[in-house]
């Protein structure tokens, strides 16, 4: 049964996924398949993923960061037609958070985070509900970071130089890009993936608050029907950096 990356190990191989898949050890380069490649989310009722997740947040205040493994099904029964419901539990969590103690990070490991993925392939986080503010704080941080790890698809097969476009999350402004950098396998587990280059250009609104945005990163979509490796940097116009990395792999913890 494959297993995910743990926590030890995610930081080393996402670090060394944005230097481009070229370069990169852990992916195996091949030639992609004639005809193209169909890229889909495999959220059959009874589906589960192990996944690993790290966010790292630096501001004028410092830096916070939680670091989770975990995994995420999809309910047994109809699914619904307007989409899929995912729901993530992380048994694992390594908190360094501002105001954050022991009882926040047992909050975290405790809570569920549902994940709505539409039909069209975006995908929402709902808000965490745990009764501690800085509980929720962090599940809002991971729901989002999932989230945006299910790369919205596109509707045809793609080929190396192929790129589309979807609607960017609430709050913000200008729509997110995949291009496909090219095809491989990566070497830990031997999932076939397609190599995108993820971006975003806009503005993101707080309140009253605006500021301009852009993402830069890298997925790997695996051709089994899951991004395999999510890892992008946002660096807002006010000075916030966050870097966001998801490894999801099949089987569980």
């Amino acid at each position: 049964m494959a297993r995910h990356a743990s926590i030890s190990t995610l930081g080393a191989v996402l670090l060394v996924a944005t230097a481009g898949a070229c370069a990169d050890p852990d992916l195996e380069r091949l030639q992609m398949p004639q005809g193209g490649v169909r890229l889909r989310h495999a959220l059959a009722p009874g589906t589960e993923r192990a996944t690993s997740v790290r966010v790292e947040t630096t501001d004028a205040s410092g830096t916070a960061s939680v670091e989770a493994d975990g995994r995420w099904s999809v309910p047994s029964g109809e699914p619904p037609a307007q989409g899929i419901e995912v729901r993530a539990r992380f048994d694992r969590v390594a908190l360094s958070w501002p105001g954050a103690d022991a009882a926040t990070q047992t909050a975290v490991a405790g809570a569920e985070i549902r994940v709505h993925v539409s039909t069209g392939g975006a995908a929402t986080a709902e808000p965490g509900a745990t009764g501690d503010a800085r509980a929720d704080e962090v599940i809002a941080v991971l729901g989002d970071a999932l989230a945006r790890s299910f790369v919205v698809a596109s509707p045809k097969p793609v080929a190396r130089g192929d790129r589309w476009t979807w609607a960017p999350p609430a709050g913000t402004s200008g729509d997110l890009d995949a291009a496909v950098d090219g095809y491989g396998r990566t070497r830990d587990r031997g999932e076939d993936v397609v190599v995108l280059d993820l971006g975003q250009r806009g503005q993101i609104s707080e309140g009253a608050a605006s500021t301009s945005l852009q993402l830069k990163g890298r997925a790997w979509f695996a051709i089994d029907g899951y991004v395999a490796l999510y890892d992008v940097a946002i660096e807002r116009g006010d000075g916030q950096r966050r870097r966001i990395t998801v490894r999801t792999a099949e089987g569980t913890n």
